[in-house]
């Protein structure tokens, strides 16, 4: 036992930069394929450290390291707000979760900066794991059928985690054929890579992801003009202009006549009946979808009674997505351009019976591709957000109810925020007390970073917070760096719309990105510059 240990001090001691740089390949890897791995990893960062000994040296070149105890900032804010908390127990799951604030700086701060082909070896690890992720799911998807994104969630992370993931993969590897390869083979590989996550971010459906990429693909032009060499920069053109050309033209083609619809709204007149001689009833819902008013010509009584004959599911009840199944039915309805009654309804096939009971609202979110899907159901969030005082039931109005419940209770304690591991309980309070119209299974987070940050621990803490985001790239000129800038993109972009640090995944893509190219990256000390001496060495 004795002898064992001896040779695991040794083997740490004289292989810690090696063994260290393999664990950092595995966490690279596992951020979009594994929890458990990325928890594994960072454990056996830990292992390493203490067999390693030279305590007090590392310990030293810590406290000692003003980048290092910048980043772990955050995870001081965290243990100070444990002091006003008063769900102890969600406070301390909270800090747990957060671990990477402080574990990864506090490593990353005993080793040496990376030369650029261990740099690069970590890039690769991290875009294998989202390809590894994305392919595991797609051919599942492709055998039985299961939703994408529950898919990722079920097997690896949650699909706006892996939208931050695929962004910074994609655009990586397209950086990383235009800077450091040279090789033809290489340009190939990466140009078939790039293809196939454009299509995997299609079959995820994910705005966000899409959003993000239309950022990177804006930057890496501009980029790319004053730095590259006319021949990449004209590959890199390119590329960048067809993106562009088609996430414009998608967009353009997809959400005109969805946003901006040409269809004629018919008006119902006041005493109209049915074929059968019934009244439609009236009402002052305004709200339409595809250029038709959904609540006209509308006789429930009809379609009650129709419904009942060709379902078993009630007229009264909800569909399988847990949605009122008559407003479904209706805007079914609507999206055929039938009239909401018997008639209308005898005309519906049985497949359209089944997709009504599986929460399909529209006929074409049954046969359209998944991203134009998004963008009409997006549409018609916005629409149902001016029209409609309940957000209940779709994504971008209750973001909306979100971040207005955040600033109400945010508002009432400003300075000092409610204390780590809180906001559930606090945004709790915070519906009851502003009669919100969500069900209380929507009663959640923030999803806004920004808004979390504040509600927990004030506005001190949300300087803070900024401090930590941009005052060590601006003191490294990190900027300058173009695969930090991708990364920064992703996560700025992640922060507006999620409580990315919330969770494992999320505070791990942040944390381990963030410390790796503002503490290991290399750089040139004086300039900040990116050290692309060693491209052609690094791409043979």
């Amino acid at each position: 036992m004795t002898a064992t240990r001896f040779f695991l001090f040794k083997l740490a001691r004289v292989y810690y930069t090696e063994i260290f740089f393999f664990f950092l390949l595995i966490l690279a890897f596992s951020i979009s394929t594994s929890r458990l791995v990325m928890s594994m990893s960072q454990l056996a960062m830990a292992s390493l450290w203490v067999l390693d000994g030279r305590y007090r040296e590392k310990l030293s070149l810590f406290f000692h390291n003003r980048m290092a105890l910048i980043l772990s900032s955050l995870f001081a804010l965290h243990i100070i707000g444990l002091f006003y908390s008063n769900d102890m127990d969600s406070a301390l799951k909270d800090l747990r979760i957060k671990t990477p604030l402080i574990l990864l700086p506090f490593f990353f701060s005993s080793l040496n900066p990376s030369n650029i082909k261990k740099s690069i070896w970590i890039l690769l690890a991290f875009i294998a794991g989202v390809f590894y992720a994305s392919a595991f799911v797609s051919m599942e998807h492709w055998i039985n059928g299961i939703d994408v994104k529950a898919l990722l969630s079920a097997r690896f992370i949650k699909h706006m985690r892996f939208s931050l993931d695929i962004s910074m993969a994609l655009f990586s590897a397209l950086l990383l054929s235009v800077l450091i390869w040279r090789k033809a083979i290489n340009h190939v590989l990466t140009l078939i890579l790039v293809f196939w996550f454009f299509v995997f971010m299609l079959m995820m459906s994910a705005l966000s992801a899409f959003a993000t990429s239309f950022l990177m693909i804006l930057y890496l032009t501009f980029f790319l003009y004053f730095h590259s060499s006319k021949k990449n920069f004209l590959f890199s053109l390119s590329g960048s202009a067809i993106s562009l050309i088609a996430i414009v033209y998608f967009g353009f083609s997809f959400l005109n006549p969805i946003v901006f619809p040409t269809e004629k709204q018919e008006l119902q007149p006041l005493e109209a009946k049915t074929m059968n001689g019934n009244y439609y009833n009236t009402y002052t819902n305004t709200l339409t979808e595809n250029g038709k008013r959904i609540y006209s010509f509308v006789c429930e009584k009809e379609l009650k009674s129709e419904w009942e004959k060709r379902s078993s599911f009630s007229f009264d009840g909800a569909d399988l997505l847990d949605q009122e199944l008559k407003a479904t039915l209706i805007r079914y309805l609507n999206s055929l351009d039938l009239p909401k009654d018997s008639f209308g309804l005898s005309k519906l096939s049985n497949q359209d019976i089944l997709n009504i009971e599986n929460g399909i609202a529209n006929k074409r979110y049954a046969t359209e591709s998944g991203i134009k899907v998004r963008l009409m159901q997006f549409a018609f969030e916005l629409e149902q957000a001016k029209t409609n005082s309940n957000p209940s039931g779709y994504s971008f109005g209750q973001r909306l109810e979100y971040w207005k419940v955040s600033w109400y209770i945010i508002r009432k304690n400003i300075v000092f925020g409610y204390g780590s591991g809180d906001n559930d309980q606090t945004m709790h309070l915070a519906y009851l007390q502003t009669h919100s119209l969500l069900p209380t299974e929507y009663w959640l987070r923030p999803h806004n970073q920004f808004l979390s940050i504040w509600l927990s621990f004030g506005l001190f803490g949300l300087l803070v917070f900024l401090f930590c985001l941009f005052y060590p790239p601006l003191f490294l000129k990190a900027f300058k760096n173009p695969f930090y800038v991708l990364f920064f993109i992703s996560i700025i972009a992640s922060f507006f719309v999620e409580d990315t640090l919330e969770t494992q995944s999320g505070v791990t893509y942040f944390v381990f990105f963030n410390a790796y190219f503002l503490m290991l990256w290399p750089q040139n000390e004086s300039k900040g510059k990116l050290l692309f001496v060693e491209q052609k060495k690094a791409g043979n």
